[in-house]
């Protein structure tokens, strides 16, 4: 299980050390939980549900400061705005996870231009910036 590696018989963290440590780790887990969840619940068409659970994680992960949870987020609404019809949010909830995923070089980057790119086209914005994210 992870974590044990660090123990040692009579050394360690303080008991508020370890709390902090215990609410961080749930807490991030929770993040991911809700996350998971607002992704399920977007391919089964439940958007509003998605979208609340979305926010909840996405509230979680600032707490936590996880950018990489706050691109995951953002992604999975913007693909929820996307399916929903509201291509505008969906344009700018995916440039927010483009960002960050860029800022991480992460590979959900590329899944996030797509993204951007789907909804400024469906939206009938183009010019050079969309083509040059087509790319």
């Amino acid at each position: 299980m992870p974590g044990f590696e660090s123990l040692q018989p009579e050394k360690g963290a303080s008991a508020a050390e370890a709390q902090k440590n215990l609410d961080k780790v749930a807490a991030a887990g929770r993040a991911a939980a809700l996350a998971e969840l607002a992704n399920a619940l977007g391919r089964e068409g439940r958007y509003e549900e998605s979208l609340s659970k979305g926010l909840e994680a996405l509230d979680l992960c600032e707490e936590q400061k996880d950018t990489k949870g706050k691109g995951c987020c953002f992604y999975i609404l913007g693909r929820t705005h996307f399916l929903k019809g509201a291509l505008l949010s969906a344009q700018h909830v995916a440039a927010k996870a483009l960002a960050l995923f860029q800022e991480l070089k992460d590979g959900w980057a590329e899944a996030s231009a797509k993204l951007l790119v789907a909804a400024a086209m469906a939206r009938g914005v183009g010019g050079p910036a969309v083509a040059a994210l087509a790319a």
